[in-house]
């Protein structure tokens, strides 16, 4: 995969896989390990593999097994995503707050315990922006999670105030 600067890529499993996805033992279908990803779950991507309309990932951190981006209906299962560092103070723009979810997806059962509330401040630590643009902020403790920064419907829920300096608090004047 194409390795952005600064930023890793990863696989992630998509709402429409509706469940865990198996792992290979090779790029193809024919040796499936029993092991499988769970949903809404982020693993880092080695490398690509792609032949016959599936793309395979390997994926170093579950003993370089490889993961299909396509059910056997064809169906897209696990999506792009590129990680990276950013360090930045966010405001949450939306009225009736944001739920601070465990891992970056929309699917409701992620939901956290923790919320932000509207006009509410958070350090980011990092940034995840999905193949479909779809981009997720990783809040730090004390709310720690991830947020999107968007609706849906392409409305603004965070707003970047400014760069946070080494020790945490929002750099400048």
């Amino acid at each position: 995969p194409n390795m952005p600067s600064g930023g890793t890529v990863w696989a992630a499993v998509l709402p429409e896989a509706l469940g865990s996805v198996p792992l290979w033992n090779s790029p193809g279908r024919s040796t499936q390990r029993g092991q499988t990803v769970p949903l809404g779950d982020l693993v880092e991507v080695a490398e690509s593999v792609t032949a016959c309309g599936m793309t395979f990932y390997r994926l170093p951190a579950l003993e370089d097994a490889w993961i299909c981006d396509v059910n056997e209906k064809g169906k897209k299962i696990v999506g792009m995503a590129v990680r990276e560092p950013h360090r930045f103070i966010y405001s949450c723009r939306e009225k009736d707050g944001i739920d601070v979810r465990d891992v970056p997806t929309r699917v409701k059962k992620f939901r956290g315990r923790e919320k932000l509330k509207h006009r509410q401040r958070v350090a980011i630590s990092e940034r995840i922006t999905f193949a479909s643009g779809d981009e997720w902020l990783k809040v730090e403790p004390p709310k720690e999670g991830w947020v999107p920064t968007l609706h849906g419907d392409g409305t603004v829920i965070m707003v970047k105030m400014g760069p946070l300096n080494q020790g945490g608090a929002p750099s400048g004047p």
